[in-house]
């Protein structure tokens, strides 16, 4: 039941932070809060937090994202929180749903750039943040479906162009590392191939949850 799980991940409450205490901070939509992986509750966000722990002992996550957000949700609801618990570490995964909603490209170059902002500015933390994948070649968006052709025009290679240039300046301006995560489709050129990487929904890439290595 994927109500069941959402509300699950929205109700967890993470223990209070000690002083000294390594702290890795997730911002985004559903990719980050757990969509795609199984179980849901060790998507790409645990796994990142589990192979810090082989290395510091203690690390914490706080997982700040929440499905269909957007950068302006992100910038009002989870930048404040994000600077609370006093991070070593934030990722930035958040775009998605302002590219395929067809939210203006200046707005979200603004929400994007004061986020950069604050995050350099006060939390003196690393930052990775993700450009947007070939949103086209999703599964999802191979559907004739009426509701689904605006989705599969505002993810065209122009705009998914304009808005990775968004977060290309300024990422390179505050010092923010960036991830291509469309790499994952070099290299594949049937659809069936990349069909695979995806979960049911055709939207989400699917996680296995697998024990970390420290060589890893």
């Amino acid at each position: 039941d994927l109500r069941a799980i959402e509300a699950a991940l929205r109700a967890y409450k993470p223990p209070p932070y000690t002083e000294g205490q390594f702290v890795y901070a997730a911002m985004g939509a559903s990719i980050s809060q757990g969509g795609g992986a199984s179980p849901a509750s060790r998507g790409w966000v645990y796994l990142i937090q589990d192979r810090l722990r082989a290395f510091i002992p203690g690390a914490r996550v706080r997982n700040l994202a929440v499905g269909g957000t957007t950068t302006q949700h992100a910038l009002e609801v989870q930048l404040p929180k994000a600077l609370q618990c006093r991070p070593d570490l934030i990722t930035y995964t958040s775009g998605m749903n302002d590219l395929q909603y067809g939210v203006p490209v200046e707005k979200v170059r603004e929400n994007v750039e004061f986020t950069l902002r604050e995050l350099r500015a006060r939390a003196g933390a690393a930052i990775v943040i993700t450009l947007m994948p070939p949103g086209r070649r999703f599964p999802a968006f191979s559907l004739r479906l009426p509701n689904i052709e605006k989705r599969r025009r505002n993810v065209g290679p122009e705009r998914t162009a304009r808005f990775n240039a968004v977060f290309r300046q300024p990422a390179a301006r505050y010092g923010a590392q960036l991830v291509d995560i469309g790499r994952m489709f070099d290299g594949l050129s049937s659809q069936s191939e990349i069909n695979r990487l995806f979960s049911f929904d055709g939207i989400h890439p699917c996680l296995l949850y697998t024990s970390p290595s420290p060589r890893d």
